[in-house]
């Protein structure tokens, strides 16, 4: 499979992500589950020179933004992630279980798949 595809998907996942958080940020950690059937994404970021991080779900709510954009935006990231996978599936490569994506604010990123499912894990741990 291309780097040049990959990067592509890459880069729509973090300007999503950018787009999700109103605020400035310096760390992103998302992870994502994907099973063909069932699609599951969260994330947690740091505000710019925060100490702590904030679980993705708590945005509308502290930041006052409209339950339905969020949930919108959050579906439209699922479906890169889904892409994501069909691209695996569609040039015969092993199919990931779940991946988690590293996002710092100079836009550098790592990513990290998983194959086999960890059921020692929750989603959000």
């Amino acid at each position: 499979m291309e780097d040049k595809k990959l990067s592509k998907y890459y880069g729509e996942i973090a300007e999503k992500l950018d787009e999700m958080i109103t605020v400035e940020w310096d760390n992103i950690i998302l992870y994502a589950e994907e099973t063909g059937d069932v699609s599951s994404a969260s994330f947690y970021y740091k505000e710019k020179n925060g100490k702590e991080y904030y679980y993705s779900n708590s945005m509308p709510r502290k930041y006052n933004v409209s339950q339905e954009i969020y949930k919108q935006l959050w579906r439209e990231l699922i479906s890169i992630n889904k892409r994501l996978w069909l691209e695996f599936k569609d040039n015969e490569q092993d199919k990931w279980y779940s991946f988690t994506f590293y996002l710092d604010s100079n836009w550098k990123f790592k990513i990290k798949y998983e194959y086999k499912r960890n059921s020692q894990i929750g989603q959000l741990e």
